[in-house]
């Protein structure tokens, strides 16, 4: 935990002039801030070494969502930096991520979850296949409030950081689920119809096609985040399409994340 800044930095914090302090007094106050306002977890100014400066950080999103023709609102940013501040708090505990920085998980996480924001309706119903800490499900419900998102994730743990989160965020229409997508599938809920499946470096292209056929079939889209090489995975939805009635229409989206320029692709699965 930070220690709070005190003297003339206190009474700067107590007024509300963080402009008047020091830039690492000045990200503590940030961070003080949103705790106050939301119970966030109070780091201080650095965490694990590096700083945590808010007005940097929503700078970095604002010019890399331009990048990717996306526009991100000041409110929006503030929700991706309160899940970042509990992720990497809870991050200590159970394993969520290999990215700590918070610039790369501002890009890698949050800028990566909303690059297909422009192809889902406002109101879409929207399944996160393993959601592990919450990508790209729930940046997702933030750029479109109203969205129903269900995350499911085999891991009891990160179901419990996911509520968490939820809460802290106030988001509605977000319930979290324990669960395995075969499961998931074969249960009572297979039958309740999502617009949209996605999934980030969960499974491979043609097992999860496989699995969510039968939303497939009902209209869902599904839409997976993957990396720069992807032809064995098309090979294989290929040889899955083959074997099934009905016509896959398989496509591809290549994009580059800015700041770490880093090549991915999506690949959008429907049933014709």
């Amino acid at each position: 935990m930070g220690r709070m800044p005190t003297g003339r930095q206190g009474e700067a914090i107590a007024s509300g002039h963080a402009d008047r302090l020091p830039a690492a007094a000045a990200a503590f106050f940030v961070c003080a801030r949103h705790r106050m306002a939301s119970s966030l977890p109070d780091y201080g100014p650095t965490d694990g070494g590096m700083t945590l400066n808010y007005d940097e950080w929503q700078a970095t999103l604002l010019s890399g969502a331009a990048f990717l023709g996306l526009a991100l609102t000041p409110s929006q940013i503030r929700l991706f930096y309160r899940h970042m501040c509990e992720m990497r708090h809870w991050n200590r505990r159970i394993n969520l991520t290999a990215i700590t920085d918070p610039t790369e998980i501002g890009v890698k996480h949050f800028l990566d979850a909303v690059v297909p924001a422009g192809r889902i309706p406002d109101q879409a119903r929207i399944l996160d296949v393993g959601s592990g800490a919450g990508f790209p499900g729930l940046p997702l419900k933030v750029i479109r409030p109203l969205s129903q998102v269900t995350l499911i994730d085999s891991a009891r743990k990160r179901i419990n950081f996911l509520r968490h989160v939820i809460r802290q965020l106030a988001l509605e229409n977000v319930d979290a689920h324990q669960a395995r997508i075969e499961d998931w599938m074969s249960g009572d809920a297979a039958g309740a119809p999502f617009d949209l499946i996605v999934s980030r470096a969960f499974t491979s292209t043609a097992e999860l096609t496989r699995v969510v056929m039968p939303q497939l079939r009902q209209g869902a889209t599904l839409l997976l985040w993957k990396g720069p090489n992807i032809k064995a995975e098309l090979r294989d939805l290929a040889t899955l399409a083959a074997t099934r009635e009905g016509t896959l229409n398989v496509e591809t989206i290549a994009y580059r994340l800015p700041e770490v320029n880093a090549g991915r692709n999506l690949i959008a699965v429907k049933m014709r």
